[in-house]
């Protein structure tokens, strides 16, 4: 399980529901247990609308605690 533990977005520009984006997902970042995805929101004329980032935290879902990121695991998150 990879819940998670802190999200931060900065809205650039307004976005309408009948608008089109297109949504960028990275990898910002890998740690021990954690690590931080980066998403960039563009609209239609290739303006950046908003960018947030998310940590997630790589935890045991039997006790709740931090674990080491699993390698195959890892390995996805790099391939993104």
């Amino acid at each position: 399980m990879a819940p998670i533990v802190h999200a931060k977005a900065d809205l650039k520009a307004a976005m309408r529901m009948s608008d089109r984006i297109t949504i960028e997902m990275q990898l910002a970042r890998t740690g021990k247990s954690s690590y931080e995805l980066a998403c960039k929101f563009t609209n239609q004329q290739g303006k950046i609308t908003a960018e947030t980032t998310t940590i997630h935290a790589v935890i045991d879902k039997n006790t709740s605690r931090p674990i080491r990121i699993p390698q195959e695991f890892e390995k996805v998150l790099r391939e993104m």
